[in-house]
């Protein structure tokens, strides 16, 4: 399996702004499965903490391989969510690795 993690600091004047933000992120990323083949596993958190260092939404998704994720990158579902996600957040990280123990598929 693919694990394609991204989080996210959203944008905004005042925690107000940056909370509507991340729900709206939220909902957007959470419209995908269905939508974009591939996808096995999709979850997606919202910060509780609010840290200096912490960022606000993360998403972790899960496909059975590089052509999947690759396929996820350029759907053109995806991108548009890709654009929504884009115009509510200032900073992003991502990480992208094979393997892992996890097992996603049983929801726990």
């Amino acid at each position: 399996m693919i694990t394609h993690i991204v989080m996210w600091k959203t944008a905004g004047k005042n925690p107000a702004e940056k909370q509507a933000a991340a729900r709206t992120i939220k909902e957007a990323l959470e419209s995908l499965p269905g939508r974009v083949p591939g996808i096995e596993f999709l979850d997606v958190g919202l910060d509780e903490t609010q840290g200096p260092s912490s960022f606000d939404v993360v998403l972790t998704t899960r496909f059975r391989s590089w052509e999947d994720l690759q396929n996820y990158r350029v759907h053109p579902e995806h991108v548009a969510v890709g654009d929504v996600v884009a115009a509510h957040t200032e900073d992003r990280a991502v990480v992208d690795y094979a393997g892992g123990s996890a097992d996603y598929s049983s929801g726990e």
